[in-house]
């Protein structure tokens, strides 16, 4: 936790506000705060305790910490935790002879965190810092007044004050419990695995050798089968492949007989292969043949194709010529009409049949407007001006609108404001009842604790007299003789009265909710009723400031107009427009009129060259006829392109037959070239194949016969592969291949059967190691759970009375009183050490030949030193024992005055704290010693409070 701004008043002697920005103060690490007594500084400190804790360490009641002639104080901090920064709010105020809190919050990172209740603040606050309000005052800030008060308590006192501040209570009777509890849950533990090691009884290290002795042996006959299996593999293969073959030439040989309508035998193969051969060469002569008759009777058709062709082409020409020379003739008469229409289409573009229908509508609208204007009234200003008196006039409608509404705002303002205030009266009358009631049960608990408190202190009495005997020293006072020891009260319930207490606050919870209720209800409708206030005085200033706008417009206006009312000038204003309106349309009217006259001329110059009965100008005749100069456009134009399509359609076809006679002609002589090639390898292949012409389609097997006489070679094949294979297998007949599968399955059966008992020995042999292994970790268990319960009980026997809280007290103060003797040591140069038995505290002075010193001897300057040696040991041993793994507190201040101090020892004193700087700490110092002064360069400079203002503060760096 570092600190960041600190903002307040109304706090003691700052009557106005202050702001401290912690985070410039405290960049150097080291920083002080000066001034004179009773300036303020220490005030600074109760500030930053009342933001988090809403509590003051030197003072009871905040009643008498606020400014006097103030109602109220606020207190602001911001400060930096781990990763986020934090803000904390407080706002007290005066009601009756009390003080309340009226408003708070708590933010990170400047989001607003739901604390909903003062205390509910207060735990957030303490669950942050990992510290409470007492801790935090001890561990973080020395206060003033209070620096030696560890160093000054007695022994019995400073062992209670450590057992409170580490909590150390905790570790008596709950943990004395805690290990009673744990020795009868051991005991349980034992007695369970005792029962579940009788269960194992028959499980041993002999019983598992035997197993395994089978389980080897099983294994060895295990592996002699697999051995003899394998050999007989090869064997077995052969024999299964020998029996398969067998089975295949017997269905092989049946289909080839199928196939070739005789059995098998060794010379079918070659006969098949040749009568194939023959029919192949059958074949392709019947082919060579069947290409010649086609290439006869193809050229035979192309022949005659070519003289269609030739008549055809004639008889194209002579059409052509004719149609040529009417085509031309045609198509320069269509040219000229078609140069006529484009002219008249040029001037019917003149006329926009849109433009036609605009400028009549708009004739006819503005014929109908002058007739519908009615009253006009030429304007007493020039017509310019009219535009802005009519902005002028609309400005004064809506500010006497806004005028109406802010008054009627007012009104409805002015009574929530009364109703409100009545409330508000009632809910404070009801929140000083509560807290009245509030009041009286706190103070009847307080009378409780404080009974408690005494109790609890006559039975620390009791049990220290239980202990004390004739002869033997008293631990608190020293005294050998004991006459009147502390007795244990009779007749004492502590636990109902902690029970009655309890019992109480429980009660006091509803009262406090309907209190934080009524507060939250209050704060509410104060801030509402603030709103309002803020509202009301708006709406006044708005009033007057739309009166003043009001006036302000008549000024700009025509001297004319100055003299009438907004009303007369929003009446006349229509008068005035139609005037300037009816004058615009005249001349409009006259343009329009002038327009029309132009396109009427040009109208009748289209109908005559149309050739059309003169009809009105109107858009749809204009649109009619446009439609006609297109229709004839088109139709022309579709002629032109008939008449040229017909012409390029008969050259096309004249191309066409030409190219078509070309490409036969060029047909005819490849095919004659065929021919004559087809013919002599006719000739040649029945010279070499020595089959005549007229026998080769006897020869040519049909392709039914030829395909099974092919699967037939294929089976024949298949057999014969088949033969070879099984002479080259070493088995003589089916007898032998059977003897061989006989044996091969005997051993194989007799393996299967063996693994399958090996599985079941196997199975035993992991239970038995299972069970064996569960016995010996059981055995183990017990074993340490034994010495566990061995050292429970011991344990419970020193846990038994208060001897072990004494022990943790005095091991804590033993670690603080060797920290702060380190820190005295080298304040005093090595002078002074601190040494202690339990909680005594003595202070060994080498400087007179190491004689040990009580405390109370020592000069101010001497027990200043060794009060903030002890107090910055306390201070590191609170903070390292910071519960839930809080961020660290990073900072710490010392408010004592170190008057009592020479210069060497203030020396001495800036080295410590600066090395506790180096490690990371902000560290901050109140005094008003010059020396101190002059070695901090970071410094508040705080100023006295005077009749006219509170005190105030400067930050100063370097000076």
């Amino acid at each position: 936790m570092r600190p960041l701004k600190l903002e307040f008043q109304g706090l003691h002697s700052y009557r106005d506000p202050v702001e401290i920005d912690f985070a410039r103060l405290a960049s150097g690490g080291f920083f002080g705060i000066f001034g004179p007594t009773g300036s303020g500084k220490s005030t600074i400190l109760d500030a930053i305790t009342l933001a988090l804790f809403g509590k003051i360490d030197r003072t009871s009641s905040l009643a008498d910490s606020i400014s006097t002639g103030s109602d109220s104080l606020w207190v602001r901090f911001r400060f930096s935790l781990g990763d986020h920064v934090y803000e904390v709010y407080r706002k007290f105020e005066r009601r009756g002879s009390g003080v309340v809190s009226s408003d708070f919050y708590l933010s990170r990172d400047g989001e607003r965190l739901p604390v909903e209740g003062i205390r509910k603040l207060d735990r957030a606050i303490e669950e942050l810092l990992g510290l409470s309000f007492e801790q935090f005052v001890t561990a973080v800030f020395l206060p003033q007044g209070k620096f030696a008060r560890f160093l000054r308590l007695k022994p019995a006192e400073r062992r209670m004050l450590l057992a409170e501040i580490f909590r150390l209570e905790r570790f008596g009777e709950p943990l004395y419990r805690s290990v009673r509890e744990a020795c009868r849950r051991l005991e349980a533990e034992v007695e369970a695995l005792r029962g579940e090691l009788s269960q194992l009884e028959g499980v041993s290290e002999e019983a598992l050798r035997e197993l395994e002795g089978e389980y080897i042996t099983l294994q060895e006959r295990a592996s002699a089968l697999r051995e003899e299996l394998e050999g007989l593999e090869g064997k077995r293969r052969a024999a299964e492949e020998f029996l398969g073959l067998h089975q295949e030439i017997r269905e092989l040989e049946g289909r080839f007989q199928e196939l070739s309508g005789r059995p098998w035998y060794e010379g079918a193969l070659e006969e098949i292969r040749e009568r194939l051969e023959l029919s192949a060469r059958a074949r392709e002569l019947l082919s060579v043949l069947e290409e010649k008759r086609g290439l006869s009777e193809e050229l035979s058709r192309k022949r005659e194709e070519l003289s269609r062709v030739e008549a055809e082409l004639k008889s194209h020409r002579q059409k052509k010529t004719y149609l040529e020379e009417e085509g031309k003739r045609k198509l320069e008469n269509l040219s000229r009409q078609e140069t006529r229409l484009l002219e008249l289409k040029g001037e019917i573009s003149g006329i926009d049949p849109e433009r036609v229908a605009s400028l009549k509508g708009r004739l006819s609208r503005i014929e109908a407007e002058l007739v519908d204007l009615g009253e006009a009234e030429e304007p007493p200003f020039p017509p310019e001006e009219l535009p802005r008196v009519e902005e002028a006039a609309g400005r004064a409608r809506e500010l006497l609108f806004k005028l109406s509404e802010a008054k009627r705002r007012r009104s409805e303002i002015q009574g929530r404001i009364s109703e409100a205030k009545g409330k508000l009266c009632k809910l404070e009358e009801v929140l000083r009842e509560r807290e009245r009631i509030l009041e009286g049960k706190e103070r009847e608990i307080q009378g409780k604790r404080a009974e408690l408190e005494e109790l609890k202190r006559r039975f620390l009495a009791a049990e220290l007299a239980r202990g004390l005997s004739e002869g033997k020293p008293c631990p608190v006072c020293g005294s050998r003789d004991h006459p009147a020891p502390a007795s244990f009260p009779e007749g004492v319930d502590l636990e109902g009265l902690e029970e009655e207490i309890e019992g109480l606050e429980r009660a006091m919870e509803p009262l406090k909710r309907e209190i934080a209720s009524l507060e939250s209800e209050s704060r509410a409708l104060e801030r509402l009723l603030g709103d309002w206030e803020g509202e009301l005085e708006r709406a006044e200033a708005e009033i007057g400031a739309l009166e003043g706008e009001l006036g302000e417009l008549l000024g700009p206006l025509p001297e004319a107009l100055r003299r009438m009312t907004w009303d007369e000038i929003s009446g006349k204003i229509p008068r005035w427009r139609a005037h300037l309106r009816r004058m615009e349309l005249e001349d409009e009217l006259r343009g329009l009129k002038a327009e029309l006259v132009r396109l009427e001329e040009i109208w009748g110059r289209v109908v005559e060259g149309l050739g059309e009965i003169y009809q009105p100008l109107e858009p749809e005749i204009l649109l009619e006829f446009s439609r006609k100069v297109e229709s004839r456009l088109k139709r022309i134009s579709e002629e032109k392109r008939t008449v040229e399509r017909n012409l390029e359609e008969f050259r096309r076809r004249e191309a066409e037959l030409l190219s078509r006679a070309a490409g036969l002609r060029g047909e005819i002589e490849q095919l004659e070239k065929a021919f004559t090639q087809t013919e002599s390898k006719l000739e040649a292949m029945v010279s070499s194949l020595g089959i005549p012409v007229e026998g080769a389609e006897a020869l040519a097997l049909p392709l039914s016969e030829k395909e099974r006489m092919e699967e037939a070679l294929e089976v024949g094949r298949s057999i014969k592969a088949a033969r070879e294979r099984l002479s080259s297998l070493g088995i003589a007949d089916e007898d032998e291949a059977a003897r061989v599968l006989d044996e091969y399955r005997g051993k194989r059966d007799e393996y299967e059967e063996l693994q399958v008992t090996l599985g079941g020995v196997q199975e035993r042999l992991q239970g038995l190691r299972e069970k064996l292994g569960k016995r010996k970790e059981l055995e183990a268990r017990v074993a340490e759970l034994e010495r566990k319960l061995s050292l429970q009980r011991e344990l419970e026997g020193l846990l038994r009375g208060k001897a072990f809280l004494e022990y943790l007290v005095g091991s804590q103060f033993e670690g603080i009183l060797a920290r702060a003797s380190r820190y005295t040591a080298q304040l005093s140069q090595g002078r002074y050490i601190l040494k202690g038995d339990g909680t005594e505290l003595e202070v060994v002075d080498y400087r007179n030949g190491g004689v040990s010193r009580p405390p109370q001897t020592l000069s101010g300057g001497e027990t200043f030193l060794v009060s903030l040696s002890l107090a910055l040991a306390l201070s590191e041993a609170i903070q390292l024992g910071r519960r839930g793994g809080a961020p660290p507190i990073e900072f710490f201040f010392i408010d004592e005055g170190f008057g009592s101090l020479d210069e060497e020892s203030v020396r001495m004193v800036l080295e410590l704290l600066y090395r506790l700087v180096d490690e990371g700490l902000k560290v901050g110092v109140i005094t008003h010693v010059e020396a101190l002064r002059r070695g901090i360069p970071y410094k508040l400079l705080v100023y006295p409070a005077d009749e006219e203002r509170g005190s105030r503060v400067e930050l100063v760096i370097g000076e």
